[in-house]
């Protein structure tokens, strides 16, 4: 069941990204600008229907040559932010003449390994850019895995705000996955932001129930210019603490929208304050500090910030 829910999760992370690069075949970069060193870090904090914060990381490495042909290598990967998960892999894309994509996947980065999408997995038109307008197709085997996807453009128009920012005129695409007996087995809704590539994917799965990723970091080259995550988040934010568990020091980030007092402090189990790591005035901005627990004894903690209009309590272990 495990190797069957990761071909699945593969399945749910990559066939997205291919439809950033190439969902207007007017202007390719625009959804999906292909540039060795762009990177796109989503994040989501359940996973299965329980709390399991999770994050999601793409990044373009290489340009490599498969067939003749240029494929820019993106190797992809996501990891429970407790360390309980991980998994990478890799795929190469381009597009083709006639403005489709072909496409390869492996687990490793040998691209001689990969498997080429011949026809291109998937072609889409430049209807695509209406809204209404809709199209399907199946896609070849994964593994065990086949599928029949429909795609239908909800929305031309979106407003997306997640902590990576704002972004306007975002297309909403709804995609509606089916197995070969004809039963969804997964539905999601992506957005995508011209120049950015996709901002927020919701959505429910089979094996991975309602699950909700936000863009929360990006470095984007084009020809002309470096789009990066905004200097200032659009909201307060604390992330789950990494590593975790943990054997003597881990790190806890978090983000200030506004100037604000800020106080971060470790409660043991019973609720008795162990240590206080911030208590002063901050800018807006990101903020990683590391609690060293040295002389702490293993067990379940807490920590709790405090920030104006803020209060969020997590959840750490230490294992020694």
């Amino acid at each position: 069941m495990e190797e069957q829910t990761m071909k699945k999760l593969k399945l749910l992370l990559i066939i997205p990204f291919i439809l950033t690069d190439h969902l207007f075949a007017q202007t390719v970069s625009d959804y999906y600008p292909m540039q060795v060193g762009n990177y796109w870090i989503s994040h989501t904090d359940t996973i299965s229907g329980v709390y399991q914060p999770t994050t999601f990381r793409i990044d373009v490495e290489a340009v490599d040559l498969i067939g003749g042909d240029e494929y820019f290598r993106i190797r992809q990967r996501y990891s429970a932010d407790d360390g309980s998960s991980k998994n990478h892999w890799y795929n190469c894309f381009r597009e083709n003449s006639t403005g489709g994509v072909t496409g390869a996947f492996g687990d490793t980065s040998i691209v001689a390994l990969a498997t080429i999408f011949d026809p291109p997995l998937p072609a889409f038109p430049n209807e695509a850019l209406n809204q209404g307008y809709s199209w399907e197709y199946d896609s070849p085997c994964m593994g065990s895995y086949n599928s029949h996807w429909y795609c239908f453009v909800e929305s031309i128009s979106e407003t997306v705000q997640v902590p990576a920012g704002e972004f306007n005129n975002c297309i909403n695409i709804k995609t509606i996955i089916t197995d070969a007996a004809g039963d969804t087995t997964q539905w999601m809704y992506n957005y995508y932001a011209e120049g950015i590539g996709q901002v927020l994917q919701v959505g429910w799965s089979l094996f991975w129930e309602n699950f909700k990723f936000e863009l929360i970091e990006y470095s984007v080259q084009s020809p002309v210019e470096v789009k990066e995550s905004p200097s200032v988040p659009l909201r307060f934010r604390v992330q789950q603490n990494y590593p975790n568990p943990f054997n003597t020091v881990t790190t806890i980030s978090y983000q200030l929208p506004k100037s604000s007092f800020v106080k971060l402090s470790i409660y043991d189990i019973s609720g008795k304050l162990v240590e206080t790591l911030v208590n002063e005035q901050k800018n807006a901005g990101y903020y990683s500090i590391d609690w060293n627990a040295e002389k702490v004894s293993s067990g379940i903690y807490f920590y709790r910030i405090y920030a104006v209009e803020f209060i969020e309590t997590k959840k750490c272990m230490i294992l020694k």
